[in-house]
């Protein structure tokens, strides 16, 4: 059991980036996990490209956690995910997810090569509607995301085994990152 300690509020402020903090803080060592892959038995897992915002990579964690995706890729480039920003908008699940950074084309292609998955792009526009995709329930699938301002790399892109796109019957250039990320594992578990 870790060690509990209280202090005085002006004193916790001082400690906190926060404006108006919670009044809980933790301190870890953070896991050292650049350049590593998974390692059997795998399963369902979540690759992000250069994802830049705190905020969004918080809210993806905790969306693939309640769709039982516990595996997250991150690529060079992409935000600190134990930074405060993270941390607080997972509201604090990070801890039940499994991180590897620095995970690049050549990484995630070994992954492919090694183990029996099916590794899929999510698309604007020229993939195949999430309606209509179907993936075998016994085989793990990598969903990859690029970020918000450029998509998935043409790299990535030749890694995947399909191509897979959110209808949009409205407005707009791009959903929200973390939207898209919920509905894309939400339609894939209702199938």
């Amino acid at each position: 059991l870790a060690p509990v300690y209280r202090i005085p509020e002006i004193e916790f402020r001082k400690i906190s980036t926060e404006k108006t903090p919670q009044g809980i803080a933790l301190l870890l060592k953070r896991p050292q996990t650049n350049g590593r892959l998974p390692k059997v038995p795998l399963r369902n897992m979540i690759y992000l490209e250069e994802i830049n915002d705190p905020g969004n990579l918080g809210t993806i964690i905790r969306s693939a956690l309640w769709f039982g995706v516990d595996t997250l890729l991150l690529s060079p480039g992409s935000t600190d995910p134990f930074q405060p920003k993270v941390v607080r908008a997972s509201a604090g699940f990070i801890a039940q997810m499994n991180i590897f950074e620095a995970v690049d084309g050549t990484a995630l292609e070994e992954l492919k090569a090694h183990n029996d998955l099916e590794i899929v792009a999510t698309v604007v526009g020229d993939g195949k509607s999430l309606k209509e995709t179907h993936l075998a329930k016994d085989k793990p699938f990598v969903l990859t995301f690029g970020s918000e301002a450029h998509g998935l790399s043409q790299t990535i892109q030749r890694i995947c085994d399909r191509r897979i796109t959110i209808a949009r019957p409205g407005q707009g250039e791009s959903l929200n990152l973390g939207v898209s990320v919920a509905l894309c594992l939400y339609a894939l578990h209702t199938q």
